[in-house]
């Protein structure tokens, strides 16, 4: 992160609740999973930022998520590199299917379809 200390391949959160957003993604024919690290700098010091936030708030006063998209196939192409991407379009496919789960668990309808 942006104090040199990298936070990787520690666990945060809710196993069950990562298992619920990544099937609700992979359900609309998106491939998900679960990653131990948001990554590195920008996306790991926003992850834990709101985590610090969260906690800050109180226990129970404010949940916190982070999900972690590929890069566009344009951004993948500049960069004449081999990694996964994502089209702009199923990545939006993907947050729409994940905040149906969170609006699920807010309303406590208990499905996100």
């Amino acid at each position: 992160d942006a104090d040199s200390a990298a936070r990787k391949d520690r666990p945060v959160g809710d196993p069950e609740a990562h298992h619920v957003m990544i099937e609700a993604i992979r359900r609309a024919g998106i491939p998900a999973r679960r990653s131990e690290s948001a990554g590195h700098y920008v996306c790991n010091r926003l992850f834990y930022g709101l985590l610090r936030g969260s906690e800050a708030a109180g226990e129970g006063r404010l949940r916190v998520g982070f999900v972690h998209l590929p890069p566009l196939p344009e951004s993948v192409a500049l960069l004449d590199n081999q990694r996964s991407s994502m089209s702009l379009e199923t990545s939006r496919r993907a947050v729409e299917a994940a905040l149906g789960v969170v609006a699920a668990a807010l309303t406590g309808s208990g499905s996100s379809d």
